[in-house]
């Protein structure tokens, strides 16, 4: 096992390795939505044996005061609702019948992009180190299939090695929907492309080396610098619109519904955040160990060995807290910022970004980052992903700023509605914003259609 594997899962006995170890474990628990963490969880209820899940409250007392160790002293005086994960346990508003079918309604059963992922990689991928880091680069993929980031970036966020990432990624990659993690639409059209073997044709050089081009409608240059027939541009381009520029994240299942880790409620004008902890079993540190630890009878190296195993479960116990804590803050600040979108719905959503709500809670801005990541949300207006809450930038709308994630979704319905034969170009967008009070620059659509994955007017044309 590489050794940055083997530190993510293994307790070391230096003081100093295993702050560095918690830290990073707390960070990567952090990320995971839930049905990841489930998979953790019970990952580790098996390999530590300390870790118990049943659990009988009444029986968790331990006086100790034999013990030298300060260490042990300490951890054995410990709360025990430091040492479990059963006060996290609430209890949310049942629901009327009314409230449960719109919620129904709202958010049908599905399985999220991530989850489809998660299963192509536990069967393509043998290596486990690998699945892995790939796992986690599943994490990193936003709304609309793509990672970002940068790979020096994610190196230094996750302690993978660059080249372990890129391992990664090129095995992700390979999965369906062909073009999912993709940096940017050029490389998920090659992707695509190179799927159809088409990757030594006219087509293929044209997204690689003038799609800016191909984008601006600028055929006859197209023809010119490439030495090529307006027929064969045309064939190309037929090929090019075939592609799939946006992603299809869901896909109908019956087998249950996404599920979501914060609720909002609306509890006399006031909304109020609850964190769903109820997937989550009852871990807790075994009584039968806790007294090994002080069984003067037992050898030095019984002790020692139970000692790192419940240092190793009280790190994984205090990770899990801290993951719900810190959502729970987060989720607070986002639903005090954006309190209209509760009320109003996506039309009502406000610019904010995550350095603003990271400066509000008291964190950087890569940990709310990882606290949004993956996190699904319920409230009146459906079940979303945590992250649609956010946006950076805005627009003018009637005199006052507004998101510019608001506006894409504005662009997207605009163009879902439009007559696939004369498709509605970036300038008749222009026009009809502005008839609804939108100052925009037309610069500014082909920006956002972009980010969306929509390809331009003259490449979405029908024939």
């Amino acid at each position: 096992m590489p050794a940055e594997i083997q530190q993510r899962f293994s307790a070391e006995p230096s003081q100093e390795q295993q702050i560095g170890f918690h830290q990073i474990q707390s960070l990567e628990i952090l990320a995971l939505p839930a049905t990841q963490l489930q998979t953790i969880v019970n990952q580790q209820l098996v390999e530590n044996p300390v870790l118990e899940s049943d659990y009988d409250a009444e029986d968790l007392t331990a006086d100790t005061t034999a013990e030298d160790d300060e260490w042990l002293e300490t951890i054995l005086k410990v709360e025990e609702s430091d040492r479990s994960i059963c006060n996290l346990k609430t209890h949310t508003k049942v629901l009327d019948a009314d409230e449960y079918h719109a919620i129904i309604e709202a958010a049908p059963y599905i399985i999220s992009i991530h989850e489809q992922l998660t299963e192509q990689a536990r069967f393509r991928t043998e290596d486990p180190d690998l699945r892995t880091v790939i796992e986690w680069l599943i994490s990193t993929i936003d709304d609309h299939g793509y990672i970002k980031s940068h790979l020096a970036d994610l190196a230094m966020i996750s302690g993978f090695t660059s080249d372990l990432l890129q391992r990664g990624l090129a095995k992700l990659q390979s999965f369906e929907p062909a073009g999912v993690a993709a940096r940017n639409l050029q490389e998920r059209l090659l992707i695509q492309l190179e799927r159809k073997g088409l990757a030594d044709t006219l087509s293929y050089t044209i997204v690689k080396d003038y799609l800016d081009d191909l984008g601006a409608n600028h055929i006859p240059f197209l023809i010119k610098s490439l030495q090529v027939s307006k027929d064969e541009v045309l064939h190309a381009l037929k090929n090019i619109q075939g592609l799939q520029p946006r992603m299809d994240f869901t896909k109908q299942s019956g087998t249950g519904m996404t599920m979501e880790e914060i609720v909002v409620e609306d509890i006399g004008g006031e909304f109020v955040v609850h964190i769903n902890n109820d997937y989550l079993p009852n871990i807790h540190i075994s009584r039968a160990y806790r007294q090994l630890l002080i069984d003067q009878n037992q050898s030095d190296e019984v002790r020692n060995y139970v000692k790192d195993k419940v240092k190793a479960g009280l790190g994984f116990i205090n990770s899990i807290v801290q993951r719900q804590l810190t959502i729970k803050h987060v989720s607070e600040v986002v639903v005090s910022m954006q309190k209209e979108y509760f009320i109003k719905g996506m039309e009502s959503l406000r610019p904010m970004t995550m350095t603003e709500v990271a400066e509000i809670v008291g964190v950087h801005e890569t940990t709310v980052s990882r606290t949004v990541s993956g996190k699904m949300l319920r409230s009146r207006q459906g079940v979303i992903p945590m992250k649609n809450l956010f946006s950076s930038g805005g627009v003018i709308k009637d005199g006052e700023q507004t998101s510019n994630k608001a506006i894409k979704l504005r662009i997207e319905a605009l163009i879902q509605k439009e007559d696939p034969y004369h498709p509605l170009s970036d300038t008749k967008i222009l026009e009809m914003l502005k008839l609804e009070g939108v100052k925009i620059a037309r610069r500014t659509i082909a920006k956002y259609r972009d980010a969306l994955g929509i390809l331009p007017s003259n490449l979405r044309r029908k024939f």
